[in-house]
């Protein structure tokens, strides 16, 4: 459950420790009756979390568990297999480098990141982060069209927004990845709100229809893309085409925060996301260049984006190289177009059957958004999980599934009458929000 957003930011957490604690460990004094202990140990779950050594989920855990069995947070964590001794020593080191005022934190995420995955010291890790950097700096305003964004939809306040200003810059982190971080925004909604940006420098929405959907998004707990379907925003469908982003989350490479914390960069300082990527050591070389190859496979219809993902998935999490990956894969299946219409669709899930079809005189072939519409008048499906099997459906002949696979996961909405997006992120399974409307953009 994300903190109330009516909160000031970050009141007992990010201000504290990333403002008045470094001054205070610094000068060997207390905040806010928070013990130097306490602060150190959250600067050590940030750093963790921000370099993705332990995850949200595995905080809220090791917390539990301390408070159950008298614990310190990092002895829980560490007795539950969470984390090493060896990774735990090299965060302890940059915890102790950002205490005295030598690292930002940012610098610090990226160097515990490298020294892990090249299995070098912690200077040596820093020196790689500086010379990656120092190529690209690029310096975005503090206040900028996210920003604005955020201010117009009530996500910050005025106050918030000139705390974070103050973060950012002692940090060198980005606002939209602070706010992530302290449980302000999920990364979904950072996300959508670079989605918002993105469209609003191409003019294909308005302001104030943005900035609605973001709102009614949250009141609903749902995507940024539902709210505006919900709301009859739907100005422009994009196509459903692959983009390394997307394949190095839907291979399980980078994390969704990983996504956002990157996504913002792309969008605010207009950099290539494989040059990010490489510059917060979160891939290597040789994995962004394996993932350009499958993107351009996948544009000239060799792969599939899910086989794509398969591939990248054994080049970046097994260690395999792009062509015995590759081998996994089954050419004909990659060849193999996607027949099955939506009432057929439909029936393989189990959502209805054929005399219901019959009976609400449902052509077997059409467009789909027709035959939706259609079904929901008979009153056979209500149309709530009718966009879910369509989102699926697209999801499936655009590539991003397998038949089984979709066809299972709408099954299990049906059967539990959960939520698209949760279920899809309860299985850990990411597929970019415009693979999944393309129904939209068929027409009569």
């Amino acid at each position: 459950m994300r903190a109330d957003k009516s909160t000031a930011v970050a009141g007992a957490s990010i201000l504290v420790l990333l403002i008045p604690v470094l001054s205070n460990l610094k000068n060997g004094s207390r905040d806010k009756g928070v013990s130097i202990n306490e602060n150190e140990t959250e600067i050590l779950l940030r750093l963790l979390q921000g370099s993705g050594v332990v995850v949200r989920e595995e905080i809220d855990t090791a917390r539990t568990m301390a408070q159950n069995l008298n614990l310190s947070v990092i002895d829980a964590i560490k007795r539950s297999g969470m984390l090493s001794d060896s990774n735990l020593s090299l965060a302890l080191e940059l915890q102790q480098r950002i205490a005295h005022r030598e690292l930002t934190f940012d610098v610090a995420i990226r160097a515990l990141r490298i020294a892990m995955q090249k299995l070098v010291s912690i200077d040596e890790a820093i020196t790689s982060v500086n010379s990656l950097h120092e190529k690209t700096r690029i310096v975005v305003s503090a206040t900028n069209e996210l920003t604005t964004l955020l201010l117009q939809t009530k996500f910050i306040s005025s106050e918030d927004l000139g705390r974070l200003i103050k973060l950012s810059q002692d940090s060198s982190m980005m606002i939209g990845h602070l706010l992530v971080m302290d449980n302000r925004l999920t990364p979904a909604e950072l996300i959508s709100s670079l989605d918002a940006v993105v469209t609003l420098r191409g003019k294909t929405i308005e302001s104030v229809k943005a900035t609605q959907a973001l709102r009614y998004a949250r009141q609903k707990d749902i995507v940024y893309e539902q709210a505006l379907y919900e709301l009859d925003f739907v100005q422009n469908v994009q196509e459903a085409v692959l983009q390394e982003r997307d394949l190095f989350t839907m291979a399980g490479a980078i994390t969704r925060e990983d996504l956002a914390e990157c996504y913002e960069i792309e969008v605010l300082k207009r950099k290539e996301f494989g040059q990010i990527l490489l510059e917060r050591a979160l891939v290597n070389s040789y994995q962004l260049q394996c993932a350009g190859s499958l993107v351009d496979l996948v544009a000239k219809g060799k792969l599939k984006p899910y086989q794509a993902a398969h591939v990248l998935d054994r080049i970046c999490n097994h260690g395999d190289n792009l062509n015995k990956a590759l081998e996994s894969i089954s050419p004909t299946e990659a060849l193999k177009k996607p027949e099955i219409s939506f009432p057929q669709y439909l029936l393989k899930a189990d959502a209805l059957a054929s005399h219901e079809l019959t009976m609400a005189l449902v052509p077997d072939h059409g467009v789909p958004r027709l035959q939706m519409e259609t079904l929901v008048k008979s009153q056979i499906l209500e149309k709530d999980f009718l966009v879910t099997a369509l989102r699926l459906y697209s999801i499936h002949m655009s590539g991003f599934l397998d038949l089984e696979d979709s066809v299972d996961i709408l099954r299990f909405c049906k059967s539990k009458s959960r939520n698209l997006d949760k279920t899809l992120e309860n299985l850990k399974v990411y597929i970019p929000q415009r693979a999944q409307w393309t129904w939209l953009k068929q027409e009569s």
